[in-house]
Order: structure tokens, then C-alpha cells, then sequence
């Protein structure tokens, strides 16, 4: 418990008017080696009066630890809240109110964008934890730049992923009429892929995407009117482009990226 709450007890002095509380969530009891209760499982002020016994243990071996007088450890903003969710359950329960929120948005959000949204915020701000940082640090802003996203960054990063958003095979399939089974089952494959590139920092596709859109958008001010016939013509100026990264030259890739984004340029967005 000691070294739990070590770097807890250090932020009332370093940023105390920033911390309005804090709570150390954990799915087991919290006993002794004896097996007696220390907390009970409940939320819990680590004042409480019920637990005051252990509460002064825990003061003292925090003060010892960091060479400081017991009446300078401050818990009065601390709780020990009891959990029956494991890591993964809490993963899960987390995804599920991010689905509900964002379904309150648009109720016809596809599961697998607010997924692929959740995915890639939870992965970012997993990797910002993980960052160390020195334990003299009282720079506020450089422990925000470290281990946390800016509110602004997480709308930017939700407001990209719905923009993303791309039409089901089906819809495209239809729209830029392919009906080859054989066709359908290569395009379907690189469709599961570019969703994935989609929400990827790969500089590279970003690349591939914005060329795409300029040429989309260059044959259709050249009165090119009808979506296979889009299809068509701009694939053929993208694979002659030689600009274009030998990974991203299949062409069922480059063909079904050219329908998402030709789709969606033509129903009013610029880009996706």
C-alpha cells in the first residue's frame, strides 16, 4: 500500500489546486497478511474514522518513505474504492458507455467505426501512461503533455472518426455497379484492410488518401458524371501516378479506396 500511494500524496503539494480528488480503484480485498480487513469494500475516505487504525500505519510508512513529518501527509482527498470489475471488464464497460454516447450523436453510427474510434483513443492514451517521468517533476504542463490528451484532442480525434465513417461494401458494390462474385470477395478483403489504414498513422496513406481526393476531385470538375466511369478514370491516373507507394498498388485496394472516397466526395464531403 505503501508505494501505491506514494506518488498520490505527493500531488496535493505539487498541484493542489488542481487535484479535487483521487481514488485508488482495486478489484481485491484489501487485507492484511493475517487476513484481516484494512478497507471495506466500499468507496472509502482515507480519513474515515472506521479505519483510522490503518489509515495512521499507512501515514507513518509514507512518512518514512519519503523522510517527512507524519503531520505533513495529507490523505484528506484520497479514497480506496472497491471493485468487482476486473481489467478487462472495466475495459469493457468503459467501450460500452462510449458506444452509448456517441449512438445519442448518431444513432446510425456503425459498431465497427465507434469501435475502431474507441480502439484507437484507448491505444493513445494507454501509450501517453506508459510515458515515465522524473520523479522531481513539478512542471503541471509537462506531466499533462506526457501522460494525458488535451479535451480539444479527443474531439478532434472522435469528430475525425466519424468523418471516416465509410459506406457498407453493399451500398458501394451497387453504386459503382461490380457484380462479379469473384470481384466482390477481393474488394471485401481490402476493405477490411483499409478500415484498419483508416484510423493508422501511416504517413503513407494519409498521402495515398489526399492524392486520391485531388484527383477525385479533378475529374469531377472535368464533367465526369456517373461513378463507375469516376472509378475508372481515376484509377487510371492513380496507377500511372509513379508517386504511389508499391504497398498500396493492388489494385482491388486502390479501386475500393478510389469507391469510398469517390462516394463520399459525390454525397458532400470533401474528403473522409
Amino acid at each position: 500500500m505503501k508505494n501505491g500511494f506514494r506518488n498520490f500524496t505527493e500531488m496535493p503539494k505539487k498541484y493542489g489546486d488542481y487535484v479535487g480528488s483521487a481514488s485508488v480503484v482495486c478489484n481485491t480485498d484489501i487485507v492484511t497478511s493475517s487476513g484481516a480487513e484494512v478497507f471495506p469494500n466500499e468507496k472509502t475516505a482515507l480519513n474515515d474514522a472506521a479505519v483510522q487504525a490503518n489509515i495512521k500505519k499507512l501515514r507513518k510508512a509514507i512518512a518514512t518513505d519519503q523522510g517527512v513529518a507524519e503531520k505533513d501527509i495529507d490523505l484528506s482527498k484520497f479514497f480506496f474504492v472497491r471493485t468487482t470489475l476486473s481489467t478487462k471488464g472495466h475495459k469493457d464497460e468503459i467501450e460500452h458507455q462510449f458506444q452509448e454516447f456517441l449512438f445519442k450523436q448518431d444513432p446510425d453510427l456503425q459498431v465497427a467505426t465507434v469501435k475502431s474510434i474507441f480502439s484507437f483513443l484507448y491505444n493513445k492514451l494507454d501509450s501517453k501512461f506508459n510515458n515515465e517521468i522524473n520523479d522531481d517533476c513539478t512542471d503541471t504542463q509537462e506531466i499533462y503533455d506526457k501522460k494525458g490528451l488535451k479535451s480539444q484532442e479527443i474531439k478532434d480525434l472522435i469528430s475525425c472518426g466519424l468523418a471516416i465513417q465509410i459506406p457498407a461494401k453493399e451500398q458501394l458494390f451497387s453504386e459503382f455497379n461490380i457484380r462479379s462474385i469473384q470481384a466482390k470477395r477481393k474488394y471485401s478483403t481490402c476493405y477490411s484492410q483499409i478500415k484498419m489504414d483508416m484510423y493508422s498513422d501511416s504517413k503513407g496513406f494519409m498521402n495515398l488518401k489526399k492524392t486520391i481526393s485531388q484527383t477525385i476531385a479533378s475529374a469531377c470538375s472535368e464533367e465526369v458524371d456517373e461513378l463507375p466511369v469516376l472509378l475508372d478514370e481515376v484509377y487510371t491516373r492513380i496507377a500511372a501516378n509513379d508517386s504511389i507507394p508499391l504497398a498500396y498498388r493492388d489494385e482491388y485496394y486502390l479501386k475500393m479506396l478510389i469507391m469510398i472516397l469517390s462516394f463520399k466526395y459525390c454525397n458532400g464531403g470533401d474528403d473522409v
